[in-house]
């Protein structure tokens, strides 16, 4: 398993309010337990953890040495835990035993091994003698990174069996979004995994799922993703993968992984564009898209992102109230406008007058600002132009006419 992030902010970021954080918080730990509880009863060989079981900076004590008891409970079956870039081991983590002791905690117990160099090291399988288990705490990419993992494979002795706990991130397993450009320069491609020999890789950087395989359509690795969805980017089902190792007819190696599901929620995200239809069109095909999706009415988190410009009258208020009574948390983000540009304004009216006027900036900004999709032609802007775009134009001249037509505005994109 891998990314449980326990006690992450990142609750905090998808908008759930705070009675929901806080339950959220305990199923996401309810999670974990069930994962382990069924790890045990199915008598696997080991478990392992690759990467980012809490967040170094907000981790309470309390969910320490709950994690610490949960893994104590699995008796003497062991444990394997790479560190990942949220928890990397230094000095203030809750890997480091003297840390745990300044702070009057229970230390890991002995079933438990964590991988606390971000040199690569193995350890044997203290079951499986002819299993060799390799990992490292994270090392953000770089070219020195590089230049080390090519000097480790043509180091390494190979094992019977070699697994890989990998905590660093590898070409085609994770979404850009998640590390910054030049990091992404120097991480690990699929072609240096597959050279590297290791019999089993287990990623985990990415918070998706991913396989790796060989030419041969052999399974050489696989990436869990998230134990539980805590962004709107994990939408769906999130897992752990339960995996078997098995010699072919010609002694050859074999592996395969199950998913199995532990969150009681999902997160699920859909966009719609309501040009064209009235509120209650659009509430109907909102809610049967969702339920194509799979969402669960009162049982899961859903991420609704509205577009385009609707019939003035037919404000997605009502859409957005039926959306969060239904879903145990929904998070809307309204980007739409009334369409009053389709509206016919009698000319010389304050409506037609300012229309014209705010369509004569955005043309200039849209001219004249290097970023919109027109191009600069070099010329210094307008005064008072020089960093407004044609989409800020477009929003002022919307909230503009509202305020003309209704004597309010009502913002967009805010829940």
């Amino acid at each position: 398993m891998s990314n449980l992030n326990l006690d992450s902010p990142a609750l905090i970021r998808m908008g759930l309010n705070r009675e929901h954080r806080i339950a959220r918080a305990k199923e996401i730990l309810g999670a974990l337990t069930r994962a382990l509880t069924e790890a045990k009863a199915r008598k696997v060989d080991a478990v392992y953890v690759v990467g980012n079981l809490w967040d170094n900076q907000t981790v309470t004590q309390e969910t320490i040495t709950l994690v610490v008891d949960a893994f104590e409970q699995l008796g003497d079956l062991p444990v394997f835990i790479a560190p990942g870039k949220n928890d990397a081991c230094r000095v203030d983590s809750a890997y480091n035993p003297h840390f745990l002791k300044g702070l009057g905690l229970r230390q890991w117990s002995s079933n438990v091994h964590i991988f606390a160099n971000q040199q690569l090291a193995a350890v044997e399988h203290p079951r499986q003698a002819d299993w060799k288990i390799w990992g490292h705490s994270f090392q953000l990419p770089s070219e020195e990174r590089a230049k080390q993992w090519q000097e480790f494979l043509a180091k390494r002795s190979k094992g019977k069996f070699d697994l890989l706990l990998l905590t660093e991130p590898v070409e085609g397993a994770f979404a850009a979004s998640e590390l910054a450009e030049p990091a992404r320069r120097h991480v690990l491609t699929e072609k240096q995994i597959i050279a590297s020999g290791f019999d089993y890789v287990a990623f985990g950087f990415g918070n998706n799922q991913y396989r790796l395989r060989d030419e041969a359509d052999r399974l050489l690795g696989a990436q869990t993703g998230s134990l539980v969805g805590q962004k709107f980017s994990e939408v769906g089902t999130r897992v752990a993968f339960f995996g078997k190792v098995q010699k072919d007819s010609q002694g050859g190696i074999e592996t395969s992984v199950e998913p199995v599901e532990f969150d009681n929620r999902r997160i699920v995200a859909h966009s719609v564009d309501m040009s064209g239809m009235t509120a209650s069109d659009a509430m109907v095909d909102i809610m049967q898209s969702f339920e194509d999706l799979g969402a669960r009415k009162g049982v899961d988190i859903v991420h609704l992102e509205l577009e385009g410009r609707y019939q003035v009258g037919q404000e997605p208020t009502a859409i957005i109230e039926k959306i969060k009574e239904n879903f145990f948390q929904a998070v809307v983000q309204d980007n739409t406008r009334p369409n009053y540009l389709a509206e016919a304004f009698a000319p010389g009216s304050s409506e037609a007058r300012f229309i014209k006027a705010m369509l004569v900036l955005k043309k200039e900004a849209e001219k004249r600002l290097p970023t919109e999709e027109a191009t600069a032609d070099g010329e210094p802007a307008p005064a008072g132009m020089d960093h407004l775009s044609g989409r800020v134009v477009e929003d002022a001249l919307y909230y503009g006419l509202e305020a003309l037509r209704q004597k309010r505005v009502n913002l967009r994109n805010v829940d």
